[in-house]
């Protein structure tokens, strides 16, 4: 079934409110689907024409109901006359506002991964259970700020505190079930250190210490934005230990190498992340690295909305 399609996957949250010519583009054609016309949650797959007329749809996590889907869509494409199925040649649907576009070419980009561990599993075991995948972006001028102003064995660096904030606010947070809310500032303390243990010509490797702790009592500090909840505010926290290692090429201006891997116990739940049921705390576990250049590598950070970075452009 799959050879008949061309599969793209998208964030909805932005598709199913924004008034750009895209969204609008999105909403005419989801407005057929399961959920109807209106506001509200368009989530969901879609089988759609290239031209945007609706083909089918569902919202489903069984594999028969989305065969099943497809099925009725292809059988709705045979149907479609030829003048109804591509977009005219003058049709100009550009993206605009996306979040992807702000991408700090040259930064650090960082492929993250959350995944709860049982007791006494390590991070990589196949008896861990659980998984979630985002991305920490830093531009070229904050991946320098990880770095000890001189590039000498033993020199030490403590992570500045935007940066730091950035990590622990809105990177180890509980997303392993479910999505979940960031910290506020306030709610979080901890440090990373950079400790540069070797120098090679351009390459210098170091190790990376840390920790961190996040408590909320329920409260949201972080302004009107989009994820400030109506409602289900929910004591919530984490306390980890953080480790790592690094390797920064000088000539390339850039890390060669970048690992870290921060584990620990995380409590209480937020409205989506699945842990309603979960009363006790449980091991978690954190890893991070370099991204790479597929697709699916560009994918923007959960919270980039709220970064508040000046390259973010908007």
């Amino acid at each position: 079934m799959s050879d008949k399609f061309v599969a793209a996957s998208d964030e909805v949250w932005r598709l199913q409110r924004g008034d750009d010519p895209e969204s609008l583009f999105f909403q005419e054609m989801a407005h057929h689907g399961h959920y109807g016309s209106g506001r509200g949650t368009k989530q969901g797959i879609y089988v759609c024409a290239p031209s945007g007329e609706f083909l089918a749809s569902a919202n489903s996590l069984s594999a028969e109901k989305i065969r099943a889907m497809m099925e009725r869509g292809l059988a709705a494409w045979s149907r479609l006359p030829e003048e109804k199925r591509f977009l005219s040649e003058d049709a100009a649907i550009e993206p605009k506002g996306r979040w992807e576009l702000f991408r700090p070419e040259g930064g650090m980009i960082l492929s993250s991964y959350a995944r709860d561990l049982p007791a006494g599993a390590g991070p990589f075991g196949s008896e861990a259970s659980g998984y979630n995948k985002d991305h920490a972006w830093f531009s070229a001028d904050e991946m320098r700020r990880w770095l000890p102003a001189e590039l000498v064995v033993g020199a030490e660096h403590r992570l500045p505190v935007d940066l730091l904030q950035r990590v622990l606010c809105f990177h180890l947070v509980d997303s392993v079930l479910g999505q979940t809310l960031p910290y506020s500032p306030d709610e979080v303390q901890g440090e990373i250190v950079l400790r540069i243990t070797r120098v090679e010509g351009d390459r210098c490797d170091l190790e990376i210490r840390g920790r961190s702790s996040a408590q909320s009592d329920g409260s949201w500090n972080l302004g009107e934005n989009d994820w400030k909840p109506k409602s289900g505010l929910f004591p919530r926290g984490i306390k980890t230990e953080i480790t790592g290692k690094a390797s920064y090429d000088n000539s390339q201006a850039r890390f060669a190498a970048f690992e870290l891997l921060v584990m620990g116990q995380r409590w209480g739940h937020t409205r989506f992340n699945g842990r309603v049921a979960q009363k006790e705390a449980s091991a978690i576990a954190f890893f991070f690295e370099l991204a790479g250049e597929k697709p699916a590598d560009r994918v923007p950070p959960a919270f980039i909305d709220i970064y508040a970075a000046a390259w973010m452009g908007r």
